[in-house]
């Protein structure tokens, strides 16, 4: 079941890639029983430290090429997972991928396919629920299904589409035997003696939709990729779902990691979310999704970030050399054995690309005030500023992952020039900084569209860097792209600026209104937000821009006014006069 390579023990944090999230016992259970190797067994099971404020419990091993951090929900849902996957991000920064394993409720034959118990749903398209409304028999989805959440990245989007076409068959057979070697492993446990058979399959006459009659076509498990929707749905709405808008499953965690981390939901169908919910296959399409999963990471290439400490087993074939490494060995210190064991050699010839591609070098774009609102008589407000630069610099970052900084407030209070400042101030402290007009959706789009020109011909295809004006399906393209180019695993160091996001798209339909975390897909980089709309702050960190004190505010009326009116208006005998004068002319 394994290869011939024997791998050590990743040496911290950063050397895993693979977050695998489970929301059940009985899902990690199987996930558990399909490790390669177990990083932390008895002796070992706090040998990975948490970053600060992490409270998620992880366990830690090795599924093929990749070494896996494993968390268990304390709670079904996609807030709690929500919450774990920002952990996550935190404590292991070099993650490029998370699997949500687990089971689901399957719609029965979905659009001619045959989708039944103990089948496994993989999700390319997660359907966003709570943009829409819920009729007495059927839920009418707001917008398009493909705007309710993120696009999966590039990397992932390859892979599911080969596992949609040319190498389905294969993945479907390799997770058949990695089934059997489940099954095998747990029934042989003699701790698990009174368990035996937990994950073995319950027969197709335990499958209550279908008439004992109807001959399945099929046993081992069948991979069905396609759209997937959360929460719980009544009957009636089940079969609209799936007619209208192609659904396949119903589950209820991906929803909460899907914005957090590059993901893919792997699902075992154990009920048909209708009157014959039971537990009989719960076990069972536990197995199937978590067998499913190893066979998908097989076909998975990495980000190439992280690699296991594998030998071949050709390293130790001279004794001599072995011996004499042996004897070395035991004249050092244990500091420096530790050390020296964990070295890595690296290829000379890729060190100066991979310090470029670290520092952000191979993806900066050289600085433009294009689409910025400059102001020559803009008074600096530091402590603003400031609160800013420890957010979003890159020096400064509490997250490994995308920072967010909202500012809020008033209509013409500053916040867009503060905003301006802050990106002249530190130009050259981002790889890339893009000004995004966001006023409506359509002048978002034309914003993304100015952004590929800018963006290195190499880096972006080159009919989308000359983008035929006012094409709406051009202009979607383009914005793809864009966002492609933002997700790349070392594109990590630009900033987005969206301005003016002032239109409330939760009231009613209102032209040109839209959510912004449609734009917000990668998992990484800085963003910055100017908005009338205090409900924003809760995408990141925020501050509420308030009018400007009478020092400053005078300093501002000098500014755009000249000294002289300055000196008028401090002859005003009325302070509330003044006061209110200084402000409307330095606010306003």
């Amino acid at each position: 079941m394994g290869d011939d390579l024997k791998y050590a023990a990743p040496a911290s944090q950063n050397d895993f890639e693979i977050a695998i999230i489970c929301a059940l016992p009985k899902e990690k259970a199987a996930v558990l029983l399909l490790l390669d190797d177990l990083w932390d067994g008895r002796g070992n099971r706090h040998r990975y430290a948490r970053a600060p404020g992490d409270y998620n419990t992880y366990r830690h091993g090795r599924i093929g090429r990749f070494n896996v951090v494993i968390v268990l929900l304390d709670t079904m849902g996609k807030v709690p997972a929500a919450g774990a996957a920002v952990n996550i991000r935190r404590s292991y920064p070099n993650l490029s991928l998370a699997l949500i394993i687990g089971i689901c409720a399957g719609v029965p034959l979905a659009k001619g396919r045959e989708v039944i118990l103990g089948d496994v749903v993989i999700s390319n398209v997660l359907i966003h629920r709570d943009f829409g409304r819920q009729y007495p028999n059927r839920f009418e989805a707001k917008a398009e299904v493909e705007d309710g959440y993120g696009r999966p990245n590039r990397n992932i989007r390859s892979l599911l589409k080969s596992l949609e076409e040319d190498n389905r068959p294969e993945v479907e057979e390799q997770a058949a035997e990695y089934l059997r070697h489940l099954q095998e492993k747990h029934d042989k446990d003699p701790k698990r003696e009174s368990e035996l058979g937990k994950y073995k399959y319950p027969g197709a006459d335990k499958d209550k939709l279908f008439e004992d009659s109807y001959e399945h076509k099929h046993h081992d498990p069948t991979l069905n990729c396609g759209r997937c929707t959360q929460g719980s749905i009544c009957e009636e709405s089940r079969e609209i779902e799936c007619d209208e808008l192609g659904v396949i499953g119903i589950e209820m965690e991906g929803a909460g990691v899907w914005d957090e981390l590059p993901c893919i939901v792997i699902k075992g169908v154990c009920d048909y979310a209708d009157s014959h919910k039971g537990k009989g296959w719960q076990y069972y399409a536990a197995a199937t999704a978590a067998s499913v999963a190893k066979a998908v990471l097989d076909e998975y290439p990495g980000s190439g970030r992280v690699s296991g400490d594998a030998h071949g087993p050709q390293e130790a074939m001279n004794p001599l050399v072995d011996s004499a490494r042996h004897q070395e060995m035991q004249q050092m210190s244990e500091k420096d054995q530790q050390c020296l064991k964990h070295l890595r050699i690296t290829d000379p010839r890729h060190d100066k690309t991979r310090i470029e591609q670290t520092k952000g070098g191979h993806y900066r774009v050289k600085f433009s005030l294009q689409g910025m609102p400059t102001s020559n008589n803009f008074v600096p407000r530091p402590s603003d500023i400031t609160d800013i630069e420890k957010s979003l610099l890159p020096h400064h970052q509490k997250s490994q992952g995308r920072n967010v900084f909202v500012l809020h407030g008033l209509g013409g209070i500053g916040k867009t020039q503060l905003a301006v400042n802050f990106a002249r101030q530190y130009k050259d402290a981002f790889s890339a900084i893009f000004w995004l007009d966001g006023t409506s959706e359509d002048s978002l789009k034309q914003s993304f569209a100015s952004c590929a020109k800018r963006i290195p011909k190499d880096q972006i295809p080159e009919n989308i860097s000359s983008p035929k004006t006012g094409d709406e399906v051009d202009l979607n393209d383009i914005m793809e792209h864009v966002q492609e180019w933002l997700a790349e695993d070392d594109n990590v160091y630009w900033l987005l600026i969206f301005d003016n996001v002032d239109l409330d798209h939760t009231q009613g339909e209102i032209p040109g209104a839209y959510d912004i975390r449609k734009y917000l897909r990668s998992d990484h980089g800085a963003v910055l937000i100017t908005s009338r709309l205090s409900k924003l702050a809760q995408l990141g960190e925020s501050k509420l821009i308030k009018p400007t004190d009478l020092d400053l505010s005078k300093k501002i009326f000098e500014k755009w006014y000249g000294k002289e009116l300055s000196e008028h208006l401090s002859l005003l005998r009325d302070p509330t006069l003044k006061l209110t004068l200084t402000r409307y002319f330095s606010d306003g």
